[in-house]
């Protein structure tokens, strides 16, 4: 059986198979087992390992980013619940629910399309929004509950 040859450009496999029949595989596959063929050939003063180091810095820097946000959503979330059980007014519950939808949709559009494009990811940066719009909701949020318990 030949090695199969994997092209960093379509991510699709050649190869031939034990009874010499040619097969074509057409699976992501991350950068992390093409080093030579992605990272290594645009930054050529980069070995395997450090290639290697990259990709796994860049795929745990997002994961904060990520759990960044998870955390944001949960604390809205917390905070919403508490203000509904002390008996904020359903005016400003309702105001501030919109926000929460935004941001859990942004959230799950960005971690979509993070996950799909896992050699390319969206950038980090691009969920600011969401936790912008959580952090938002969360003081309209805080300062009824403050203002309930007065």
């Amino acid at each position: 059986m030949n090695a199969p040859e994997w092209s960093a450009r379509t991510a699709i496999c050649k190869g031939k198979g034990q009874k010499g029949k040619t097969f074509t595989f057409h699976g992501q596959r991350s950068a992390r087992y093409m080093l030579k063929d992605t990272c290594v050939r645009c930054h050529t003063y980069w070995t395997p390992e450090e290639a290697e180091y990259q990709v796994d810095a860049i795929q745990n820097y997002i994961r904060g980013k990520m759990r960044k946000a998870e955390f944001w959503l949960e604390q809205m979330i917390e905070t919403y619940v508490r203000a509904r059980d002390l008996g904020v007014r359903e005016q400003i519950l309702r105001e501030v629910w919109p926000l929460h939808d935004k941001a859990h949709v942004l959230w799950e559009w960005w971690t979509a399309k993070t996950v799909m494009a896992s050699t390319t990811p969206m950038r980090p940066g691009s969920l600011s929004p969401v936790d912008q719009r959580l952090q938002e909701g969360i003081k309209i949020l805080e300062e009824a509950i403050k203002d309930r318990r007065k």
